[in-house]
């Protein structure tokens, strides 16, 4: 009997994880004409195709694109300083090495952040979360994405990212997301105005349900009541997953598809917002 329950569950499991896979393979991905009022397209890292991502350069050209918003990563330096990064480790984009966490402010921006995309962007630098929002300045909406380090989450990161949207009064055009559940509701109980987003990777499929963010998690994910936004993995979406989502009150977005084969899959099933490096497509 144990080893018939043993074998059940992996069946199950089995399908939980390849049914979204399946889906994804054999969905109609037939050509579909994009309305402006209806998916909206987010810039991943900013126009990370045209120039280095996460810096300036970057969000300037999505800007320039006009797209519906523009999604970048924050970190926290040695000295309190929120600056825009994916990596919590610097070489990848950078010339510099090591963990963002061990730097000030003032050494972060000594490194290049641009050569390694081309010469043209040589001496791009790290920008610090405020030079980003007086750069937009309301003209797209920004999806900020709170990011962690090896030790865990930043400690005081949610107070300076509230004290930073509030001098710029941008609480109608930023919106503030993470796979990390405690930065969500603690900038909620800071400035309940300002819009949170949720990030997960999961399977729907009954009868076992599971979801990742920060941490593994069986059963299904119920979105509290201050999160605007779920965005989830595009390859696990599927319709129900979206569905399901979407009666719970909340828009839904993925991320992060670039073909164009899966960007029609997504807005077919119905999502409110892509997530995508791949602007070219639509501008």
């Amino acid at each position: 009997m144990a080893l018939l329950i043993i074998l059940i569950t992996i069946t199950l499991l089995i399908l939980s994880i390849g049914y979204p896979i399946l889906y994804q393979l054999f969905v109609n991905s037939n050509q579909i004409e994009r309305q402006p009022t209806e998916t909206q397209i987010i810039a991943h890292r900013g126009a990370s195709k045209l120039a280095p991502e996460n810096t300036l350069s970057a969000i300037e050209k999505a800007l320039e694109l006009g797209v519906d918003m523009i999604e970048f990563d924050i970190h926290l330096s040695k000295d309190g300083e929120i600056i825009v990064l994916h990596d919590e480790m610097l070489g990848r984009t950078t010339d510099g090495s090591g963990n963002v966490a061990d730097y000030t402010l003032k050494e972060l921006k000594t490194f290049d952040a641009g050569s390694w995309f081309g010469d043209e962007f040589k001496g791009e630098r790290i920008p610090m979360l405020k030079e980003v929002l007086t750069l937009v300045d309301g003209k797209s909406t920004c999806l900020i994405e709170v990011k962690w380090n090896q030790e865990g989450v930043y400690k005081g990161m949610e107070e300076n990212i509230v004290a930073e949207i509030k001098s710029f009064e941008a609480e109608n055009w930023v919106i503030v997301q993470s796979f990390e559940s405690s930065y969500l509701e603690n900038i909620n109980q800071l400035n309940p105005n300002i819009q949170l987003g949720k990030l997960l990777i999961g399977s729907w499929l009954l009868p076992v349900p599971f979801y990742f963010d920060y941490q593994f998690h069986w059963g299904k994910f119920t979105p509290p009541n201050y999160i605007s936004w779920v965005n989830f993995y595009s390859k696990r979406a599927t319709p129900l997953y979206i569905k399901s989502l979407k009666k719970k009150g909340v828009k839904v977005g993925v991320f992060t598809p670039n073909s164009e084969k899966d960007l029609i899959k997504q807005i077919n099933m119905g999502v409110d917002a892509v997530i995508t490096d791949n602007l070219d497509i639509y501008y």
